[in-house]
């Protein structure tokens, strides 16, 4: 079975990342198993973690009715956990069994806290992540969503 970390290697947010600092971040990682139909977070719950796609397809949907799906090794989900309310914007569901690897929001919060240029190097990845992935999300529909690093 892949490490956690490889994982995370093939993610566009954390390619740039020291090997030193993915080490660090790898100490925290969960990997698990979630079967089709499984929802992972809820829209308006408490954002707990930050989650990476090792295989397998999920749905972000809003409450809206817009949605997106994400389906390649190193897509990720749940970065409004840096958010000031730490609040998940979407709910997240399985379509298919998939392989996810976890960060735990103190974990992250931690890591990146500590290191001002990995935090700055994440925001400017999910802006253009979110961009291409959720073009429908402007930052008018999150208002609230100051972030702290």
């Amino acid at each position: 079975m892949e490490r956690a970390i490889n994982i995370l290697r093939k993610s566009e947010l954390f390619r740039s990342m020291e090997e030193k600092d993915l080490d660090a971040m790898g100490q925290t990682l969960e990997k698990r198993t979630v079967q089709e139909g499984e929802t992972l977070a809820t829209q308006g719950d408490t954002a707990t973690f930050f989650f990476v796609l090792k295989t397998g397809t999920l749905l972000i949907a809003l409450n809206d009715g817009k949605s997106a799906v994400v389906n390649k090794t190193g897509d990720f989900i749940g970065l409004e956990l840096l958010s000031s309310k730490g609040i998940y914007i979407s709910t997240l569901t399985a379509l298919t069994s998939c392989e996810i690897v976890v960060i735990p929001r103190n974990a992250f919060l931690g890591f990146i806290q500590n290191d001002s240029s990995a935090a700055e190097t994440f925001m400017q990845v999910w802006s253009a992540y979110r961009s291409r992935t959720f073009p429908f999300l402007t930052e008018q529909d999150t208002p609230d969503m100051d972030y702290h690093y």
